[in-house]
């Protein structure tokens, strides 16, 4: 087992309570509640999962009254135990989906042997299902709704998946309209507890902004407004906490206001504005004039499992915070040989906020790495090695925030860690002070 989302899915549920998974045979499971629309126009090694006809659109959209927020249709999932690629298509009829995971698979597979990037073993064994949905609607805002809802319905299915196949890793590729569709999957994840190895975004259509965490002093980030009630947020946070890694992937040279790339306010024209409110995760490339073949190997390229993440290492335990102390200090000594990953959490963290540095100093509310403050859903954070030093230990001060936290409390803290290399695991151990 290497990474989180390995751990964390070790438990079988469902994020919606819908119970979506069926049942398994030989290679292949079966999962949602009917078989995908149209499976006999896709390639036949790929599997399909999907909402065709789950939404209606007249004045506005919103979910055909026959099937539920969580509920997908799926055909032919592989399960093999290998890692699953999820392509989110573009919100195209099926046969212009079929077209695109196919032109996917082709590429993938012949960069996966390594012809244009010698020496990477960068997919390796892996298989591959296409998410189908329909895009469209009365207006922008429409079509931003559709895909949202969507990420309900990916997310159950990732669940389900990583239920039924002993948690392996799982990548998410959205291509144009589907940005919303893989991002908001990643958010509905993380809530929940769980995650994916990668989130790469492809011709992105959303607001560059939309990648950042939120932050209240900077009215400059957008919130987005979210389907069933749900508050306004960005992926940022998600993204930080609910995937390995995420690329991003820009052209410049499309760039026309009318096109998938549209307008340089959106993600896929001039990528993100780097700023500290963007995740340490994240990264961006400008692809402009090359061929999606040329792109989708270069995603490949990233995802090296001879990179960060080789290694694991997890802990679970307690603290005390007594009611006389205004803040109390927490110490991780790293359990990898190189860790390039750690990611601290308290999870019954109500009123408190988390100040961390990574290279061993003693953290303050004014001199930190990272900060979490006491508004946020989750009390999570994560640092990363930087390439100019190895993480000597993650120091994390918990301070009280009156008048949300009172009195004394034991506060339930994990630490999971990654490290580079081939390195055999645990050496360490944490202490709170």
């Amino acid at each position: 087992m290497r990474r989180r989302n390995i751990l964390r899915a070790a438990a079988v549920g469902t994020l919606g309570g819908i119970g979506s998974m069926v049942g398994a045979a030989g290679s292949y499971c079966y999962f949602g509640s009917n078989p995908a629309v149209d499976p006999d126009v896709y390639p036949g090694d790929v599997g399909i999962v999907g909402s065709r006809d789950h939404f209606v659109c007249y004045d506005g959209c919103g979910r055909h009254p026959d099937y539920g927020k969580w509920e997908y249709n799926a055909s032919d999932v592989p399960c093999t135990g290998n890692e699953l690629i999820v392509f989110v298509s573009d919100g195209v009829i099926p046969e212009d989906a079929a077209d695109q995971v196919q032109y996917f698979r082709d590429a993938l597979d012949e960069h996966a042997q390594g012809d244009t990037y010698p020496g990477r073993s960068a997919s390796g064994p892996h298989d591959l299902v296409v998410y189908t949905w329909d895009a469209g609607g009365p207006s922008p805002s429409d079509e931003r709704d559709l895909a949202t809802m969507n990420g309900f319905k990916l997310a159950q299915f990732i669940m389900d998946y990583k239920a039924s196949n002993g948690g392996v890793p799982v990548r998410v590729v959205s291509l144009g309209t589907a940005d919303h569709v893989g991002a908001n999957a990643v958010r509905k994840l993380y809530q929940n507890g769980y995650s994916v190895e990668s989130l790469d975004f492809l011709a992105s259509v959303i607001h560059r902004g939309y990648v950042e965490k939120p932050d209240p002093w900077n009215r400059d980030i957008p919130m987005l407004d979210f389907p069933y009630g749900e508050s306004k947020d960005t992926y940022g946070n998600a993204i930080e906490g609910g995937c390995f890694e995420s690329d991003v992937y820009y052209r410049t040279d499309q760039d026309d206001g009318d096109g998938v790339f549209g307008s340089s306010v959106q993600l896929g024209a001039h990528g993100y504005d780097d700023t500290d409110d963007v995740p340490e995760n994240i990264q961006q490339h400008d692809v402009t004039g090359l061929q999606f073949d040329t792109i989708y190997g270069l995603m490949t390229a990233e995802w090296d499992d001879d990179e960060c993440g080789a290694t694991s290492s997890f802990r679970y335990g307690s603290v005390d915070f007594p009611y006389y102390r205004d803040s109390i200090e927490y110490t991780h000594y790293p359990g990898t040989d190189k860790p390039c990953h750690i990611t601290f959490e308290v999870e019954n963290g109500d009123g408190i906020e988390l100040y961390a540095t990574k290279d061993g100093r003693t953290p303050t509310t004014s001199d930190y790495d990272k900060k979490v403050s006491h508004y946020m859903y989750n009390k999570r954070l994560t640092v990363y090695h930087d390439g100019d030093y190895d993480i000597p230990a993650l120091k994390v001060l918990i301070k009280r925030y009156e008048p949300e936290f009172s009195g004394s409390r034991t506060l339930s803290t994990s630490v999971e860690e990654y490290g580079w290399g081939d390195g055999d695991g645990i050496r360490g151990y944490d202490i709170p002070n």
